[in-house]
């Protein structure tokens, strides 16, 4: 590219704020050297990404911007739209936009879905749900600014780890029940759960995503005007997830339905395939409605018996037989330990149990969780900085994404996921430590004073640890006992060595 193509370059950067003044004065010495080798120099140093590199070689410079927001690169690809990550000029806050695609843009009925699924995500604000910000066109391209989720969607993390531990996805289910709880309250039915849609946020939070098949379930009005987006005949969904009575008329889904579709997607996420699945859509959909209700792959957990119970009441064939409400799976979900005859308690976690990621927050606000802890011993998994997925040394079931990858794409492919193997628990060598500390206190006093405050930090360490997410059983009372025996034995051995010295 000649010299005349650089300085364009420059000035286009200028033009879109990606280049103050001083920063031109600064690689203007490059323009002797061509477009392409500016364009190198700034990659290299991080003043433009790789994504909008290949937009200005291309000439289509005004793709990077998109009204007020500076698009950074392309997060994914799908039917209804394209996902790019952006950042807004004034407010530097990273969002995820929707764009309409380009052979949709003379349909009218793709149009009206997608300012649809606008008005219907801009009424539901709650933490199980993706918030969407705002909403716009630009040069006739219409597109919808939502929140950006720095985590993976389920689908992504069962292709890379496999099926999940039954106490997690009772989680996950749980929590995307809440969100569409929410969302049918204020009379909204999704019509598209499954795995893909549910994003798990770095904090184990599931959020869900995608309402482009959304719609208000009181006569379909959104703002008092009638909207008919689907017809007799019309499949709007996913087959492998998708109720009878959506399949044969996607106008008849309410409540119900999306109550089968979460069940659907429990199921996917314990096993390889949904429940139904079957090698053609047709076939599928005949499954959905005629074959019998599979037995959940978890037969050896203490819970298999109630998840049973609940899973087949989700995907029962009648939507008269399935729970009438989101409320009601809820309240079956939070006493899972009656239904199968459980004798441990749940503890729910608190504020000071979630262990705060050294991270900028998603949002503003203080995230509010909605995660549960259930009765039975499973893998707790991490994703590290390097991508690999790692297990924790825990007997709790969550998911930390600390490494905060796009919730749109998969990891790049040269990241290994591993599972590494438990580590044992250290409450009997924690309790052995703080007897030893409490002799020596009694003994000596200074002795106390040295190997008391050594037992609580290290107990301390290891409740912290524990506690990364969901409770494991693991964090026995032995913990609690040695931190509190190092912390009487430091309060004896300072009274004793006073006592001692003024003696």
């Amino acid at each position: 590219m000649s010299q005349e193509s650089a300085l364009k370059v420059l000035h286009e950067l200028t033009a879109v704020g990606l280049l103050s003044s001083d920063a031109v004065t600064r690689f203007s010495s490059e323009i002797e050297s061509g477009a392409d080798a500016l364009l190198d120099k700034l990659l290299a140093e991080n003043v433009i990404t790789k994504w909008q590199a290949e937009k200005f070689r291309a000439g289509q410079a005004s793709d990077i911007c998109l009204g007020d927001y500076l698009v950074l690169t392309e997060l994914g690809r799908g039917g209804m739209g394209t996902v790019l990550l952006a950042r807004h000029r004034r407010m530097d806050r990273e969002v995820a936009i929707k764009v309409l695609p380009v052979t949709a843009m003379e349909s009218e009925s793709a149009v009206a879905r997608f300012y649809q699924e606008v008005k219907v995500a801009a009424k539901l604000i709650h933490p199980n749900i993706v918030h969407a910000y705002d909403a716009g066109e630009h040069h006739g391209f219409h597109y919808l600014v939502m929140e950006y989720v720095e985590g993976h969607d389920l689908a992504q993390v069962i292709h890379e780890i496999g099926p999940l531990p039954l106490s997690m996805a009772l989680d996950y289910i749980r929590q995307a029940a809440i969100g569409l709880k929410w969302a049918h309250g204020e009379t909204v039915i999704h019509r598209d759960i499954k795995p893909s849609n549910l994003l798990l946020d770095k904090r184990g939070n599931v959020k869900i995503l995608d309402m482009g098949l959304a719609r208000r379930s009181d006569n379909g009005s959104l703002d008092g005007k009638s909207i008919h987006l689907t017809t007799t005949g019309q499949v709007m969904g996913t087959v492998e997830f998708m109720s009878p009575e959506q399949a044969e008329d996607t106008r008849l889904a309410d409540e119900r339905s999306d109550i089968y579709s979460l069940g659907c997607t429990f199921y996917r996420l314990l096993s390889t395939a949904g429940p139904f699945s079957r090698d053609t859509v047709v076939k599928t959909i005949l499954a959905h409605r005629n074959d019998p209700i599979p037995q959940l792959p978890t037969t050896g957990d203490p819970l298999h018996s109630a998840a049973q119970q609940i899973f087949e009441k989700m995907v029962a064939k009648e939507s008269g037989n399935r729970y009438q409400s989101m409320e009601d799976l809820v309240e079956d979900l939070d006493r899972i330990e009656e239904l199968g005859d459980y004798d441990e308690q749940v503890t729910h976690l608190t504020e000071s149990e979630i262990v705060e990621v050294p991270e900028k927050p998603i949002v503003q606000t203080q995230p509010v969780s909605t995660a549960k802890e259930f009765p039975t011993t499973a893998v707790a998994i991490r994703i590290e900085d390097d991508g690999s997925i790692t297990n924790l040394p825990s007997a709790a079931s969550v998911i930390d994404l600390s490494r905060n990858e796009s919730a749109h794409i998969a990891p790049p492919q040269d990241n290994v996921f591993r599972i590494d193997s438990d580590k044992p628990a250290r409450g009997l060598p924690l309790i052995i430590g703080a007897a030893f500390a409490f002799i020596l206190a009694i003994a000596s006093g200074f002795g106390g004073l040295i190997a008391g405050p050594i037992v609580w930090w290290i107990a301390r360490r290891h409740q912290k640890q524990m506690v990364t997410g969901v409770r494991g059983r693991e964090i026995t009372p032995l913990t609690w006992i040695a931190k509190y025996v190092g912390l009487l034995s430091t309060i004896l051995g300072f009274i004793l060595a006073i006592a001692y010295s003024s003696s």
